[in-house]
């Protein structure tokens, strides 16, 4: 019994060594800065913040904090969705005053 155990336990360590990748790309420090201040821009189908309700009293607004709306659009209230008591936030074109 107890040899059963130490060979299953021998084949479940090389398993997950194995699983480890063994050579890791270097990042350049200055790519990395570029790569954390550039803010992803929300895809037009991509919502940009929800509200949550209940019986229409606003619990709280929830921004993505993934992406962020690209000069000249505002993140506004575009749907509204009754199954999830939700209000869908989308990039919408600012209009010009």
């Amino acid at each position: 019994m107890k040899g059963t155990l130490l060979i299953i336990l021998a084949v479940w360590t090389l398993s997950a060594v194995t699983a480890i990748p063994r050579m890791r790309r270097a990042i350049n420090p200055d790519e990395a800065e570029a790569v954390e201040n550039k803010a992803r821009v929300c895809a037009p189908q991509t919502p940009c913040a929800w509200e949550i309700y209940n019986s229409h009293t606003k619990i709280s607004k929830i921004r993505n904090t993934y992406c962020e709306c690209a000069e000249g659009t505002t993140c506004e209230s575009k749907e509204k969705d009754e199954s999830g008591n939700v209000y869908i936030y989308k990039c919408l074109t600012t209009p010009e005053s």
